[in-house]
Formats: C-alpha cells, sequence, structure tokens
C-alpha cells in the first residue's frame, strides 16, 4: 500500500490471501457460516442481501450454535453493526418460526454443513438464529 504501486511484496500477499481463503473455505470450520448461505436465499426479505450481509448473519449464526461465547457474539455483533452490516433477523422483519426453520432445514441440507464441530438439527440452528434478535 505505502508503495503506491503493486511490487513484489503485493504480489505475496495477493498469492497468499488467494490460496488460503481456498484452503479456509474447505478447512476453516465456516462449514454452518457458509450453508446458511443457502437458507437466507430462499427468504424474500434476504435474498438480496450482499455477500458481505450474509456473511455476517451467517457467521453470527455458526457462533451462536455453539463455536463461540457470548462475549465473542457481543464483539463480533459491535464491529458489524459499526461496518453497517445486519446483525439480527428482525431487522429484516424476520419472525416467523416457519421461515427459521426453513432456513434451517435449507442450510444443513448443503454438503458442507456436516462439517461442523457437532451434529446440528433444525431446532440447532432455529435456536441459534433467533438468539441473535434476542442480542441485539
Amino acid at each position: 500500500m505505502a508503495a503506491g504501486a503493486p511490487d513484489d511484496a503485493f504480489e505475496r500477499v495477493v498469492e497468499a490471501t488467494v490460496l488460503l481463503s481456498g484452503l479456509a473455505f474447505e478447512n476453516g470450520g465456516l462449514s454452518i457460516a457458509h450453508a446458511m448461505v443457502r437458507g437466507l436465499s430462499i427468504i424474500p426479505a434476504l435474498s438480496g442481501l450482499l455477500h458481505g450481509e450474509m456473511v455476517a448473519l451467517g457467521t453470527l449464526t455458526q457462533l451462536a450454535a455453539g463455536q463461540g461465547s457470548a462475549e465473542e457474539i457481543r464483539v463480533l455483533a459491535a464491529f458489524f453493526r459499526r461496518l453497517g452490516l445486519p446483525t439480527s433477523f428482525a431487522a429484516f422483519g424476520i419472525a416467523a418460526q416457519e421461515d427459521f426453520e426453513r432456513m434451517a432445514e435449507v442450510a444443513l441440507g448443503a454438503p458442507y454443513a456436516p462439517n461442523y464441530y457437532r451434529k446440528l438439527g433444525v431446532v440447532d440452528l432455529v435456536r441459534a438464529m433467533r438468539s441473535l434478535d434476542e442480542r441485539r
């Protein structure tokens, strides 16, 4: 960045970033966060979210499903809010139990959802999503 133009150091950082993002997707424990994209996409009010907005909701849901502590969720949600990213489903008017259940069913059907550190059911994922609304 300080150089003002791409140099060898910049190129190495770009190459490492591309490599690590690919490795992290497959092995970084983000199975539920990525699976949530499928679930979010089936709800009309959420289907037009930008990638980063889906990442925010998916990551918070994954943490709330048991991978993160209440403090980690609080800190990350505060950071997301500062960036203007969503931190709850209520912000989009999602309240119906059947919407949460449908999102969970679709998300858990993703081929990488079973890679989560523990087996999740629809009830577990719905509880995690709803907990984000309670934390606001």
